[in-house]
């Protein structure tokens, strides 16, 4: 199950679990999928994670499996929590480990956690920082929750390019990809090990995913794929700023659906850390309505297809032509440019995408069953919520900040039988 839902497994602790635990936690991405399609989900349990009056929440993630919560602070500080690995768990008043603000940063922002291949029971955080000098860089964070002395360490600390600045930053596995003057760079942060390239025509925007091979791009009109395998020596590891006499072009380009030059704001989601071997990679794309517009916002998703034979016989990994489904929201662009919006993952087979609704009160879900075309609908999760949440499909549990931003529910929609 682990293995099929790309979940942590560290998660779960099966030597001191019940067998009534283990097999609810085998069967927990089914039975909320089933839940949610049937539009039958309520709080079948709820614990509460009190706050610190003075260091409010600005971010919160839940690693995949839904037992550690990731809180980022006012003051820069980021804990880590242990939920338990059921809703029996009593949730310890301190957290695990803290990670404090370090000297000379004055913003830091998750920008994702991914797993690491090697160690299973260690996952990584990568942070992006911005400076005193107003320089940014990335910094790689080694987190092992079962430490007994370093839960997180620093495994690498990368300035940004000053062209990117750590602005539209892509991460997915052990990949981070910039944006560069003119072109990308890839970084390989476990490996250390860069790819740059200059571009043909500078696509800029969104980075979806990227792998070894291939890095997907979106610039809110196109959606571009990057063969970055075996690249021409006059495209790559160019020094920003000059002018080689060639450029790379996309290999594979498309407009996206639903195309408005009226569309205010595109917010696009892509969750790196894998989705698991029985699930494909998706993107989810929402196209918010401003509240004096007379049509509706709208989520369109996208699965990530890996096609044969479209490059010189090679494998190459495309977005899908043309949407998988599109679901209708309740949910208005307000002007505000930070707009909550986690990535979605799977339960069992179904796609799971939360959202704020149009009074940023309520958690929502859009539910699509990937396996019937069209099948999709909208499902209210909980009330009385802050816009700060985290939802974990695969084990049904919900994490949201109330409105005081005093304390964290933790909702969990299956239990035990």
């Amino acid at each position: 199950m682990s293995g099929d839902h790309g979940i942590f497994e560290s998660s779960f602790d099966c030597k001191m679990m019940s067998q009534a635990e283990i097999e609810s936690a085998a069967t927990s991405p089914c039975r909320f999928a089933s839940l949610l399609k049937k539009g039958e989900v309520s709080p079948q349990a709820t614990r509460l994670l009190q706050l610190r009056r003075n260091k409010p929440i600005v971010d919160m993630h839940l690693v995949p499996g839904g037992r550690f919560l990731l809180t980022q602070h006012g003051d820069l500080t980021i804990n880590l929590w242990d939920l338990g690995c059921t809703p029996a768990s009593k949730i310890p008043s301190s957290p695990i480990a803290s990670l404090q603000r370090q000297k000379g940063i004055v913003t830091r922002a998750i920008a994702s956690i991914q797993p690491n291949q090697e160690e299973e029971s260690t996952f990584y955080l990568l942070l992006k920082d911005k400076h005193g000098n107003q320089n940014s860089s990335v910094t790689v964070i080694a987190v092992d929750p079962f430490s007994r002395t370093a839960v997180f360490r620093t495994l690498r600390d990368r300035a940004c390019p000053p062209t990117s600045n750590g602005n539209n930053l892509g991460v997915s596995g052990n990949f981070c990809v910039f944006a560069i003057e003119n072109g990308y760079t890839m970084w390989d942060y476990v490996s250390n090990v860069f790819t740059s390239w200059y571009c043909q025509a500078w696509e800029g925007g969104y980075f979806i995913t990227v792998s070894p091979d291939c890095v997907i791009t979106y610039d809110a009109r196109n959606f571009c794929t990057w063969d970055v395998r075996d690249l021409p020596a006059d495209v790559r590891n160019i020094t920003p700023g000059s002018q080689p006499p060639n450029g790379l072009s996309p290999s594979f380009r498309f407009q996206r659906a639903h195309l408005d030059d009226e569309d205010l704001y595109i917010y696009v989601t892509h969750n790196g850390w894998p989705t698991g071997r029985a699930m494909p990679d998706v993107v989810s794309m929402f196209i918010p309505a401003a509240m004096d517009r007379e049509w509706e916002s709208y989520l369109d998703v996208y699965v990530v297809e890996r096609l044969f034979g479209s490059i010189s016989g090679r494998p190459m990994t495309v977005p899908s032509l043309k949407t998988t489904t599109t679901v209708q929201l309740e949910m208005f662009y307000d002007g505000d440019m930070n707009m909550t919006i986690p990535p979605g993952r799977f339960a069992n087979k179904t796609f799971v995408q939360p959202y704020c609704t149009d009074d940023d009160r309520s958690v929502a879900a859009a539910v699509l069953d990937l396996t019937k075309p069209g099948s999709a609908s909208a499902v209210e999760l909980c009330t009385d919520a802050s816009k700060f949440f985290s939802l974990c499909p695969m084990s049904g549990r919900l994490c949201v900040l109330d409105t005081k931003r005093t304390r964290i529910r933790v909702i969990d929609f299956v239990v035990p039988l």
